[in-house]
């Protein structure tokens, strides 16, 4: 449960000011992760799956047309 202040101060402490930050409802049962490799490119999408093991769904995230293909290398991107 987040508390009035609470975001602006935890962006304050990391020193983030300057980035862009999206916030929003959280959705049960919607949940991926996103790998791009060591040249930025996207290399991997996973569901949550069982909670143990993710389902992949690369090829299937490859195909929406605003899908970022490119990003920092080596970047892990994880959203609920």
């Amino acid at each position: 449960q987040l508390y009035q202040g609470d975001v602006e101060r935890w962006v304050a402490k990391h020193r983030l000011q300057s980035t862009n930050i999206v916030l929003s409802d959280k959705l049960d049962g919607n949940s991926i992760q996103l790998g791009f490799g060591k040249m930025g490119d996207f290399a991997i999408g996973l569901t949550r799956g069982d909670g143990y093991e993710g389902a992949d769904c690369t090829r299937h995230l490859q195909h929406i047309p605003n899908f970022p293909k490119k990003a920092e290398p080596n970047m892990i991107v994880r959203a609920e």
